[in-house]
C-alpha cells in the first residue's frame, strides 16, 4: 500500500494512494499518541493552511 505524507512540528497528513477516503492527519500538539484523525473527525477543514495543500505542492515541486 502506497501513501505520501507531510509533517510539521504540530501536523503529520497521509495520503493513502490506493485507499480512497482513508486519509489521516493528526495535531500533535494535542494528539501525540495519533489516536484522533481531524480527517475522519471531519475538523481538518478549519486548519489553515491545509496539510492536503502543503503536499500537492511539495509533489508539484519534486515532479512526483
Amino acid at each position: 500500500m502506497g501513501y505520501r505524507a507531510v509533517g510539521t512540528e504540530r501536523y503529520k497528513f497521509i495520503d493513502y494512494l490506493e485507499l480512497d477516503g482513508m486519509d489521516e492527519l493528526y495535531d500533535l500538539e494535542v494528539d501525540p499518541s495519533e489516536l484522533d484523525n481531524l480527517v475522519s473527525s471531519g475538523r481538518e477543514s478549519k486548519l489553515r493552511p491545509a496539510p492536503g495543500a502543503e503536499l500537492a505542492r511539495l509533489r508539484r515541486e519534486t515532479r512526483d
